[in-house]
């Protein structure tokens, strides 16, 4: 076994895509919100507020918002169960793994360095096909994932995926996500239900 690394550890980390303009998306939401009461008033953001407070949520899936989320390969296991979402991930049948010189994976809370020397060593080695190749890569193999969706459903995944049975790796998958969309749409991601099963 070579004493020399074949593998890294990399952080994970979630980027919004989208630029988006909060007094845009209120008004624009706002607007969608006045046709279901027949409403002209351009008092969107009361609209809006009494729409979710409500439940009538249904106005947000007018506006969507995409991410692009690294992490462990489990975590989007659990994410791509979200059925009103549009994914994109990398390929293990097309991507090379070793592209960098290094294969990359998110550490698990409790590991073993040596364990991961021998993946890297037979997935380098290992020249058959890609299919085989794929099969010895771990769940905790770095991963990025592209995610859309829309602000009712990501409030719902914000509020369900904050689970104390969620695992670690997810949790901090959906603290950076809801950091994030904090800071960019306040207004509409302050108050995120939570949604425990």
């Amino acid at each position: 076994m070579s004493e020399d690394k074949l593998y890294e550890f990399i952080p994970v980390s979630v980027r919004l895509i989208d630029t988006v303009n909060e007094t845009e998306v209120i008004t624009k939401l706002g607007q969608i919100a006045g046709v279901a009461y027949q409403s002209d008033k351009a008092m969107y953001s009361q609209r809006l507020l009494k729409c979710m407070k409500d439940g009538h949520e249904s106005v947000l899936e007018h506006q969507s918002i995409s991410v692009e989320i690294v992490c462990d390969r489990a975590t989007t296991h659990a994410l791509v169960r979200h059925r009103h979402c549009a994914f994109t991930q990398e390929s293990t049948i097309y991507c090379n793994y070793n592209r960098f010189g290094k294969l990359q994976f998110i550490a698990p809370q409790e590991f073993s360095d040596p364990v991961y020397q021998v993946i890297t060593e037979d997935y380098l080695k290992d020249s058959r096909a890609a299919g085989i190749k794929r099969d010895i890569l771990p769940n905790c193999t770095k991963t990025t994932l592209i995610m859309t969706t829309n602000i009712r459903e990501w409030r719902y995944i914000l509020g369900l995926r904050s689970d104390p049975k969620d695992s670690g790796r997810m949790h901090t998958v959906i603290k950076m996500l809801k950091d994030q969309l904090q800071s960019v749409l306040p207004f509409f991601f302050t108050d995120i239900p939570q949604i425990w099963r």
